[in-house]
């Protein structure tokens, strides 16, 4: 380890703890200044997470996430991209979305593969595609996302869609709820 992963652990170590959790806090933003992407992206989602032991600041949030995903973060990419597609702390925009999204998804984060799958299966800021679609939410799966493996499941439980394939369908949900995704278990019964 080196000393910047060091100075990141032994911030999430105290953050873990109610009685160093504010030492925690000035270790997070003390390895997120000195250049830790994770630690910039952490810092921010302390400022976005109710409870936290900060004041709650979405555009503070906001500000850590961009310069952890300006740095090529694929966390800070994704939650960049989050802000601009949920339209809660900066304006919503489908364009910015994808970019950060795709930024993040070719680095194999998870989440923003699903998300992306999401953009192109509903054609949020992007042209309705359902087999890019699918392709995504494919990598998202492999990678044990369950809410693309639910999303996935969707897309192969409807009748409507071209990809119908019922068992395949089951297996996703049914892996989703190995996992105790609570969702999951509503599809299924």
């Amino acid at each position: 380890m080196n000393s910047k992963e060091d100075a990141y652990a032994v911030a999430l170590k105290l953050l873990e703890n109610k009685d160093t959790e504010m030492e925690g806090v000035t270790a997070l933003k003390n390895a997120a200044e000195e250049g830790d992407t994770r630690a910039m992206c952490e810092y921010g989602l302390l400022f976005n997470t109710p409870g936290a032991p900060v004041t709650q600041n979405p555009n503070e949030a906001f500000q850590w996430y961009l310069k952890s995903a300006e740095y090529g973060d694929d966390r800070g990419q994704f939650y960049v991209g989050l802000s601009y597609y949920e339209g809660k702390i900066v304006e919503q925009d489908h364009a910015s979305a994808l970019k950060w999204f795709t930024l993040s998804a070719e680095k194999g984060y998870a989440i923003a593969q699903h998300y992306l799958g999401h953009m192109y299966y509903h054609g949020n800021g992007v042209p309705q595609d359902e087999r890019e679609a699918i392709r995504w939410f494919k990598l998202s799966v492999d990678r044990e996302c369950n809410e693309a493996r639910v999303a996935l499941g969707d897309i192969y439980s409807n009748p409507k869609n071209k990809e119908v394939n019922y068992d395949l369908a089951f297996k996703l949900y049914s892996s989703a709820m190995a996992a105790k995704y609570p969702i999951a278990y509503y599809k299924v019964g």
